[in-house]
């Protein structure tokens, strides 16, 4: 049962980060295109 928390918080906290970097990301994008 612990191994399943586990895969669960471990999938919260990909989605997490993935949501996290994907503004972060298109934030740079943005700068990047600007700067060219």
């Amino acid at each position: 049962k612990l191994e399943y928390y586990k895969k669960i918080v471990n999938s919260a906290i990909d989605k997490r980060l993935i949501t996290l970097e994907h503004p972060i990301r298109t934030l740079i994008n943005l700068q990047n295109g600007k700067n060219q």
